[in-house]
């Protein structure tokens, strides 16, 4: 899986890395998220708004290393959760949500 941002909407000041901690539509950055599956040749990618996830583990004092959440509102693409399984290093989790809402997708930093 690979997700590309904008250098400074990840990194600079107002990026969400540096901003962990905040929450809201205000720290929720575009993005592309891309998931290649060498084992079933599956692959997608799709524009979504990206953001950090959890709870104290947000605190970049306490840990380094952040989840995200993934925000999709393009219904013309497959669902990302019915694309991709748990892999050693990734752990995708999503609620159920009706076709026309927003997919939201929390990909988990273990």
């Amino acid at each position: 899986m690979s997700i590309v941002m904008n250098h400074d909407d990840l990194w600079g000041s107002r990026g969400i890395y540096k901003n962990s901690d905040s929450r809201g539509e205000t720290f929720r950055q575009p993005g592309s998220v891309e998931f290649f599956d060498a084992h079933s040749g599956r692959e997608f990618q799709v524009n979504a708004g990206i953001q950090v996830h959890g709870g104290a583990s947000r605190d970049n004092v306490r840990l380094k290393k952040h989840s995200v959440t993934s925000i999709s509102t393009a219904d013309s693409i497959p669902r990302i959760s019915s694309l991709c399984c748990k892999r050693e290093n990734i752990t995708i989790s999503r609620t159920a949500i009706p076709p026309g809402r927003p997919e939201i997708v929390i990909v988990t930093a273990n």
